[in-house]
């Protein structure tokens, strides 16, 4: 689990934001009429990482908002 962990923060670049839309789409599942409510919680908890992992609140933002 730590090794996908520490894979999952060494994603930059375009990698990077693709993992956050990829995030933010399964996110979308736990809306009607799909109701995935799990898939809700792994994917905000590797959001919050993200962000929590910023270098900046300007890049914690840049994250979060695109």
């Amino acid at each position: 689990m730590t090794a996908l962990l520490s894979r999952f923060d060494a994603l930059s670049g375009w990698k990077g934001r693709g993992a956050l839309v990829l995030l933010g789409g399964l996110a979308v599942l736990a809306l009607p009429p799909i109701h995935a409510l799990p898939v809700l919680i792994l994917s905000f908890s590797g959001l919050l990482r993200r962000v929590c992992k910023a270098r900046n609140r300007l890049a914690a933002f840049a994250q979060g908002w695109w």
